[in-house]
């Protein structure tokens, strides 16, 4: 990380953030019980190589707004009306705090914003099946794929 700082030396003080836990990497059925029971995913990526994070398109495909710093894809995948997207050279925790505080004090925001991450997810998962079958249609020369 570019702080310098690993996961492990971080887990330590989380025990002092109330409500805060460190999950790790969660799959199957634990990362649906995960995505049931959040209402914003915040990803505060330093990672200087990240693509897109798969766990954003999971985010909002169940309709979760996403907060995360600007690295690689992702501001191609959060939009404003999703979400909202950090300058990686900016701190983190005061943005995201402000836009926690806006859906919180405004749940039609929040709800509108819930509806935008779903309806991006559909529309990205759309135009990407598209796209692979013309792909594919061009590999094999078949028209009909």
């Amino acid at each position: 990380m570019a702080d310098g700082f690993t996961v492990i030396s971080w887990i330590p003080h989380l025990k002092n953030l109330h409500g805060a836990r460190y999950l790790g990497p969660v799959y199957g059925t634990d990362k649906e019980d995960f995505l049931s029971g959040i209402d914003v995913l915040v990803f505060p990526t330093r990672y200087k190589n990240e693509t897109e994070a798969k766990v954003n398109h999971e985010a909002m495909s169940h309709g979760i707004p996403v907060i995360a710093y600007g690295r690689g894809c992702i501001p191609e995948i959060v939009g404003p009306d999703c979400g909202m997207v950090i300058d990686p050279t900016e701190p983190f925790v005061p943005a995201a705090l402000a836009q926690i505080k806006i859906w919180l004090n405004d749940p039609t925001a929040f709800e509108a914003a819930s509806r935008a991450a779903a309806q991006r997810f559909a529309e990205t998962s759309a135009q990407n099946e598209r796209r692979w079958q013309m792909l594919l249609s061009d590999l094999t020369g078949n028209s009909e794929i």
